[in-house]
Formats: structure tokens, sequence, C-alpha cells
């Protein structure tokens, strides 16, 4: 049985912890902090930290940003033999501001994500994974829509299983709501949270999807089969102090558990049950902290 692939970007994080309201044209006390991210990174980075193996497949620019980029990966865990470098180009960034409530605005520049191209290798560790993980991100930026499709196309052709986070709201409305429910549907597993279940919900889309994961932050998450609730879990009970990239967290928690499973039509309700709570478990560890990855 192959491991967990995962796809997409990788960026810098600027965090600024606002202390007080946005001053539009002033000054604004924050606590800011520096720190790896980009969804998929999140999604890696959670997944060696809790003891699973992962390929990460992302670009880089031939910037200091970029060596510095690898070396956190290398610290936490992930090799950087699948990492590409675009020549002349920057690495991604992304500022961050969360305000005193926890809830977070992002300003993402993907620059060199933009560049990342599937070579053979690349194909090769996909077709050799038993799980592929992406965000819906590269499907949603024009930029990178003919890499998500690529990729769709490798996984057919293999034994892989697909996930696909569902990204995130604003982006899927201004994609097409339909069009992002078609790329969705390419998926064994669709990840959600509650907003963007609210964008994409419709009835024979929703019943079409064999899995569906609703993450409901603080009311914790709940599993749909074909359109029908399946369980229900409770969140952690922790001290939030800031939710950049639970989701990715929650993700991460949750393919750790099904990715032990060879196959994946005999899974049972305790099965996604087991994989909800570890899920929720891996998120709780992220909200505690600053930063949307684990501390390394």
């Amino acid at each position: 049985m192959g491991g967990i692939c995962v796809i997409g970007d990788v960026n810098v994080d600027i965090v600024s912890l606002l202390s007080q309201p946005l001053q539009i044209n002033s000054d604004t006390k924050t606590s800011n902090s520096f720190s790896l991210g980009g969804s998929p990174c999140n999604m890696s980075m959670w997944l060696s930290h809790i003891g699973t193996p992962v390929d990460f497949l992302a670009a880089v620019g031939t910037d200091l940003i970029g060596d510095w980029i690898k070396q956190e990966l290398t610290q936490g865990g992930i090799s950087t033999k699948y990492i590409q470098e675009i020549t002349d180009s920057n690495s991604g960034s992304c500022i961050i501001m969360v305000s005193a409530d926890g809830q977070r605005t992002m300003l993402p520049d993907p620059a060199a994500n933009l560049a990342f191209k599937l070579t053979d290798k690349e194909t090769q560790v996909i077709s050799n994974s038993s799980v592929v993980v992406m965000s819906a991100y590269s499907f949603l930026r024009t930029e990178t829509r003919p890499l998500a499709l690529e990729v769709v196309e490798v996984v057919k052709n293999c034994s892989a299983r697909l996930v696909i986070d569902a990204a995130s709201s604003a982006p899927i409305t201004a994609a097409g709501v339909d069009l992002v429910r078609e790329y969705l549907a390419n998926a064994d597993l669709v990840l959600a949270n509650q907003d963007e279940f609210d964008v994409l919900d419709d009835p024979v889309w929703t019943t079409g999807l064999a899995d569906l994961v609703v993450k409901l932050g603080e009311a914790g998450a709940k599993w749909i089969r074909n359109g029908e609730v399946e369980c229900v879990v409770p969140a952690v009970a922790v001290n939030a102090i800031d939710t950049t990239g639970a989701g990715d967290s929650f993700l991460a928690g949750l393919v750790s558990v099904l990715a032990q499973h060879q196959d994946w039509f005999a899974i049972n309700n305790q099965d996604r049950q087991d994989a909800l709570v570890r899920a929720t478990e891996v998120a709780a560890l992220n909200v505690v902290n600053v930063g949307a990855g684990p501390k390394v």
C-alpha cells in the first residue's frame, strides 16, 4: 500500500494578531510572527508531526524565502526532493490578520506556486500513492486549474483515492459554483466548512457525493454519505488563540486514519467516526498556538 501525497501551495505566512479593530489609514496594535504556510503545506506538516509519512509536491522561488521554506520543511520531517525551484520567481507569501476573537483575514500572493508543473517524477509519485490530497485553491485559480485537472486524470488511472478540500467560499462563488461542483465530484472524499457547504449544497450534487465531511468549527464535524448524515462528532474544547490552518490540521488528522484502510469501500461508520475524532483532536492542537503549522 502506498503513502499519502499532498500537492499544492507552500508559502511564508506573516501572521498579525490584532489587539484592537483594524484602524484604516492609521496604525493598529499587533503582534506579528513569521511561519511556514499554504494550505497543502500545513496539511503536510501536520501529517508529519503526528507521525504519518507524506510526500509533498510544491514549488518555491530562487530566493532567500525559498531557501528558508526548504529548511523548515526538512526540520518538519518532510523531504524537499519534490519541491520545484522556479527560476527568477519569488516564493509564495500570505499576510494573515487575526482578530481578537480568533477570526482571520488572508492576503495571499501565490508567486512561484503558480508555476508548479507535473513532470514524470511527480506523476510517478502520485501513481504510487494510496491517498492524494489537494486543496481546491489549485482549481479555483485560473493559472493552476490545468494542474488540478491533470492531477484528477492521473489519479483516475491509478488506484489512489483523491481527497479535495473545498478551500474557500468566496473563490468558489467567483469561479462559478456549478463548475466547482463538477470538479469536486471527481474526489473520493470532499471536505468543506459550513460556509463552503452552504454555497455548494444542492440536492442532486450532495446526494451524488459518496463521502462529504463538513467542518463545523466549535460545533465539531459531520460525515455525509450520498446526502445522508452518517455521524457527527463534537469539537475538542480548548481555548482557541488562532484558527489559521484549523481546517488543514483537521484534514491531516482525518486522512492519517483513513490512509490505514486499504479498501475504502470497506470502511464502516465506526471507522468514519474514529477518523472524525482524530481530526478534531489534531485541529485542537493547532488552534491553541499562533500560526497554521505545528511547532517544530
